[in-house]
């Protein structure tokens, strides 16, 4: 196996003058950075021109040069690797239980008064939506903001 890989990783030539990160554009960076000069700038974002064709990866042109090491690479592998892992444990079922504390929430995060709560109370929001219950006062004040905020 040991074998395999290191003919698969011999294999492999990109050139001895290429520089990564130098010698060609790296897309992503490239639209990242033009949306960032756009909104800086407050200028319209300029067209995405295809001419990244230089990073792109052609699969045939790959397999036509290394497809015999990958397979033989994959020959060296017990078969029971391939088979994906299925975990056994069950995820508990999530009981939603309705919120009958009559307490404003959304008034309390912007007032931010939870630690005036009793910890009886801040379980029952987190109960009717779901969320975990356990932890100290302070992890269930912060799942409950983390909540009211991601509404």
């Amino acid at each position: 196996m040991v074998q395999a890989a290191k003919e698969l990783i011999d294999n492999q030539d990109i050139g001895h003058n290429i520089i990564i990160g130098e010698s060609f554009e790296n897309p992503a960076l490239k639209t990242f950075w033009n949306y960032i000069e756009s909104v800086a700038l407050d200028t319209p974002l300029e067209d995405e021109s295809s001419d990244d064709e230089d990073t792109k990866m052609n699969v045939e042109e790959i397999l036509d040069v290394v497809g015999d090491k990958i397979s033989a690479f994959k020959a060296t592998i017990p078969e029971s690797d391939f088979e994906p892992k299925v975990s056994t444990k069950r995820k508990a079922e999530v009981e939603y239980v309705p919120d009958e504390t009559g307490i404003d929430w959304l008034r309390e995060y912007e007032m931010n008064s939870f630690d005036e709560l009793r910890v009886q109370e801040l379980k029952a929001y987190l109960r009717s939506y779901g969320e975990k219950i356990s932890g100290r006062k302070g992890e269930l004040i912060e799942r409950i903001k983390r909540h009211i905020r991601g509404r």
